[in-house]
């Protein structure tokens, strides 16, 4: 671990690939100088230790590590009060995980306008107070329960908080122009500022099916297929299906 200077804002690297650490340190030094580096760690153990002792705003850590990798070291952590960016190599359950958590990564090789849109989404979060309450325990969460996607949970931020959204009980997200109505099980609409294309990509493909241009559905709350190109849903609701989806659905029920 190697102790620099303090900043404003006060980042930890944990990394043990001696490599890619120090090609992170070389980028956030030159070309990110608002970002000053406290320590880099080499392991899961040592990120924790710097942590605990530095207080750090960000985080930037790798997923997987020999000793303690990145998942326990957050595990040990007491009401992580920071933000974190993950580091991964191209690990499936890892990146849907942290999509559905709503938290950065970065793909190794570390791409280094990649690392300029995370840091600059950190800046804009700071800038508007916003506080990612249980976002790194939704994690942590949906990692355990990456073996059945029905278990984990969506993190969507909006103006009254962030909601953590079972899967198994989102019933349907319904397209507003560049926002989007989530409609869950015996709960009040959720309305957020994302695109129905972005949730798509963010939920698993085998739960969830674009029916048209303004419907994205739960396969498992679709009750029946009927007349006229249209579905029903567990809770009542009846939406049209576009007509070029109309096979797509039918195979998805048969």
């Amino acid at each position: 671990m190697q102790p620099v200077k303090d900043n404003p804002v006060k980042v930890i690297l944990v990394e043990d690939d001696p490599f890619a650490a120090t090609q992170l340190r070389m980028l956030i030094q030159d070309q990110h100088p608002q970002f000053h580096i406290l320590a880099t760690c080499s392991n899961g153990r040592e990120g924790l230790q710097a942590i605990q002792q530095l207080k750090p705003e960000l985080v930037l850590t790798d997923v997987e590590m020999p000793e303690l990798n990145g998942l326990e070291m957050l595990k040990r952590v007491d009401s992580p009060d920071f933000e974190v960016i993950f580091i991964t190599s191209f690990d499936k359950y890892a990146i849907s995980a942290l999509r559905l958590s709503a938290l950065d990564y970065l793909l190794k090789p570390v791409n280094p306008e990649e690392l300029a849109s995370s840091l600059l989404h950190f800046l804009q979060k700071r800038k508007e107070k916003q506080r990612n309450e249980g976002i790194i325990q939704n994690f942590l969460y949906n990692m355990n329960s990456r073996e059945n996607a029905q278990n984990q949970r969506l993190a969507v931020a909006t103006s009254e908080g962030t909601h953590f959204i079972p899967l198994a009980e989102l019933l349907r997200i319904e397209a507003l122009s560049n926002y989007a109505k989530i409609i869950v099980k015996n709960s009040k609409p959720i309305t957020v500022s994302k695109t129905l294309k972005d949730l798509k990509e963010t939920l698993p493909t085998n739960m969830f099916l674009r029916i048209h241009k303004s419907h994205l559905v739960n396969l498992l709350h679709i009750k029946n297929l009927l007349p006229d190109q249209k579905l029903s849903l567990t809770n009542g609701d009846i939406l049209e299906v576009a007509r070029r989806r109309w096979s797509e659905v039918q195979q998805a029920m048969a």
